[in-house]
């Protein structure tokens, strides 16, 4: 996607890149890592392959969002989401992991996505927009800091 908006977030985990690829790549970090008060009931998910795709819904009081992602460009380094059908006009989430040392790894989140036309896009771009993704990918930050943690062998 060329002219469209970006989000970038990249912050350190003092966890080994295996933890840190081994918490994304878990059905569960989706519900770790969205914040509430948004609830996410996962309906599809398999294991971290090219083209797996998840289904899961939004849920925000009354209101609710189905979303359909696929995996692409899965690797040791990282995945992309891209949604498949769900509330944006397009929406690309690359997840990169660089290891900094035994216990340290970075965590590079970039999201490029565009707005639907009309309502909708002003419901889009009141949640999944800039303003709505700085305190999301904050709260990820620390979900993740804290997620992997628990995966840590004791």
């Amino acid at each position: 996607m060329h002219d469209v908006p970006r989000f970038h977030q990249r912050f350190l985990v003092d966890a080994p890149i295996h933890q840190v690829r081994a918490f994304h790549s878990s059905p569960e970090a989706l519900q770790a890592l969205t914040p509430p008060p948004v609830r996410v009931e996962l309906r599809r998910f398999g294991e971290m392959k090219e083209g797996m795709e998840a289904e899961f819904v939004l849920h925000l009081g009354p209101l609710t969002i189905p979303w359909t992602a696929r995996h692409e460009n899965v690797n040791e380094d990282g995945f992309d989401d891209v949604q498949v059908s769900g509330p944006m006009a397009a929406w690309r989430h690359r997840h990169r992991f660089e290891s900094d040392g035994e216990d340290r790894t970075w965590v590079d989140d970039e999201i490029e996505y565009a707005h639907p036309s009309g309502l909708s896009g002003l419901g889009t771009r009141l949640m999944f927009g800039k303003l709505g993704l700085i305190p999301t990918f904050l709260f990820r930050r620390w979900a993740t800091r804290t997620g992997v943690r628990r995966l840590a062998p004791s």
